[in-house]
């Protein structure tokens, strides 16, 4: 269902709050400071963002609203969606990429912001239409 802008900003600081949870191991830290046991928090030290790379999958609503909050963090933001431009993307402040496996190893984060496909589950599907789909209705 497309909603417009009504929860984006919601999804996006969502995204960000789940990479925040996991670098600054929040669960683990509470776990400790909960049971006292503050000994075991020098062997998981968190860290920070800054300087961390999140590749964001999907450009839409969400993806550009995750993005402007990662780049707000000092993070290098990556971008993969085959139906925006790389001048739109570069314009964002962020890096077109155009082969999603190759961009996964750089990737710190990962941020999904698109369909996956109807076939095997394992490919995503951005933007708003498939391409055959598009052709169809132009």
């Amino acid at each position: 269902m497309v909603a417009g802008t009504a929860n984006s900003p919601s999804v996006a600081e969502q995204a960000l709050f789940m990479m925040l949870t996991l670098a600054k191991r929040a669960v683990e830290m509470h776990s400790i400071v909960r049971d006292n046991k503050w000994g075991r928090r020098l062997g998981m030290l968190p860290y920070d963002l800054y300087g961390k790379t999140v590749l964001i999958v999907g450009f839409g609503r969400i993806g550009t609203r995750t993005a402007k909050r990662c780049l707000a963090m000092e993070m290098n933001v990556l971008v993969y969606d085959p139906y925006k431009s790389a001048a739109e993307i570069k314009a964002a402040g962020c890096e077109p990429v155009a082969d999603l496996d190759a961009a996964l190893p750089r990737a710190d984060f990962v941020s999904i912001h698109c369909p996956k496909s109807a076939g095997d589950g394992r490919h995503v599907q951005c933007g708003a239409l498939e391409a055959d789909e598009a052709d169809r209705l132009s």
